[in-house]
């Protein structure tokens, strides 16, 4: 594991009940672990996707970023109630921009409300 500089920061978002967008999501991490918003020194994240997933996000510099869906229940109906949250620590970070990019990945309600009921009538 890298260590932390000491003038690294920490910046953290909490998305419990946030569903992102599989595509917009994928353009956020492609940007952020190639250090659009700073010079990252490890990223770890959970997250709900539109189909009713979860899934674990890390990265560190020198290695391939991970992606691994966990083993829970799809969430089809509502908001997930379950935690998720994002954390990258890096220098010089761009908080409002991760911000900014991460929430435009977020679905609303009617979007949400659409794709699980899709997603039931499939299922």
């Amino acid at each position: 594991m890298n260590a932390i500089a000491t003038s690294s920061m920490v910046w953290r978002q909490d998305l419990t009940g946030q569903v992102l967008d599989s595509a917009s999501l994928n353009l956020f991490w492609s940007e952020l672990t190639a250090g659009a918003y700073g010079r990252i020194q490890r990223v770890d994240a959970i997250v709900e996707i539109v189909d009713g997933s979860a899934w674990w996000l890390t990265f560190e510099p020198g290695t391939d970023p991970v992606e691994t869906e966990l083993p829970v229940e799809r969430w089809i109906t509502g908001r997930p109630t379950r935690p998720s949250q994002i954390e990258v620590v890096g220098e010089v970070l761009d908080a409002i921009g991760m911000a900014t990019s991460l929430q435009g990945c977020g679905l609303s309600d009617a979007i949400l409300e659409n794709y699980q009921a899709q997603l039931r009538r499939s299922g």
